[in-house]
């Protein structure tokens, strides 16, 4: 995602877990620019319909995953840092809101009876949309990777790591698969 390299200290394991999820975030990521550029510029609103389905059939549910998982590790270490799971919900939310701004967007761009006037201040709002989405949602997905880095080493450092790397390795695999199929959802845009 940019920035430093974020690796629990001393545990393959762990890194393996976070080199997957960075991995993911990634892929989708990428597949949210990428659907995201072949929306703007696509005057005939071809990709209109692959990225309202990535948005709410791919993204929105990993989000709410992760929300659940994130939530729940980071539950125990509240006390050092309050508000952490909070405000994941809240990035979570706002990421949610746009989604449901860019969908009413692209139902008024569909429509065949708006005028040509209304189509361009519609395609205005919605390149201005999903650039706003693109930026919160990548500052986002360093923020998330940053907790859940706080919340290994936490627990490595209480002897329990080996318990959550079990959980997360049940939650996320072993990083050798990946179910968001993020590549074919962009459609091999890039």
């Amino acid at each position: 995602m940019g920035g430093p390299e974020l690796r629990p200290s001393g545990d393959r394991a762990m890194n393996q877990i976070i080199e997957t999820i960075q991995d993911r975030h990634q892929k989708i990521l990428r597949a949210v620019n990428a659907l995201s550029r072949a929306v703007v510029a696509d005057a005939e609103g071809v990709y209109s319909l692959q990225l309202s389905g990535f948005l709410r059939h791919k993204l929105l549910p990993h989000m709410h995953r992760e929300e659940h998982h994130l939530c729940d590790l980071v539950d125990g270490i509240t006390e050092q840092n309050p508000g952490v799971a909070a405000t994941m919900v809240i990035d979570h939310q706002l990421v949610e809101s746009q989604i449901d701004s860019i969908g009413e967007r692209l139902r008024t761009a569909a429509l065949e009876n708006a005028q040509d006037s209304e189509r361009r201040g519609v395609h205005r709002e919605l390149e201005t949309l999903l650039a706003q989405l693109n930026a919160v949602f990548g500052l986002h997905l360093r923020r998330e990777e940053q907790v859940y880095l706080m919340a290994f080493n936490h627990y490595a450092r209480r002897g329990i790591g080996s318990e959550i790397r079990l959980r997360m390795q049940r939650e996320h695999g072993d990083g050798k698969t990946d179910n968001l199929s993020t590549d074919a959802a962009a459609g091999g845009i890039s």
